[in-house]
């Protein structure tokens, strides 16, 4: 993962919004639950599902509760689950 291309990240949940902050937030989520568009408190932009537009993104990290069809899964270009980049960020939180 190119630390300076922040990934695409699919469900607002606890893992994910774990991820972001280790990431240091200013991440993009897209959720089912979210119906407005808004910033939490670390910086990262929460959008309904709907709007996520696969053109605008170059890694997405879903949540596993998402099923295989799923319209984000299913639009997504370069989708991984939240375990396949969790060694990464090991790598960049413990060195």
């Amino acid at each position: 993962m190119n630390t300076t291309t922040k990934p695409t990240l699919f469900g607002y949940g606890l893992t994910t919004k774990a991820i972001a902050k280790k990431l240091g937030g200013g991440c993009i989520f897209y959720d089912d639950n979210c119906k407005e568009n808004y910033i939490d408190e670390n910086n990262n932009t929460i959008l309904p599902s709907s709007e996520f537009d696969p053109s605008q993104s170059s890694l997405e990290v879903t949540t596993p509760s998402l099923p295989p069809k799923h319209p984000l899964i299913l639009k997504a270009q370069n989708l991984h689950s939240e375990y396949d980049i969790l060694p990464t960020l090991c790598l960049l939180v413990y060195g």
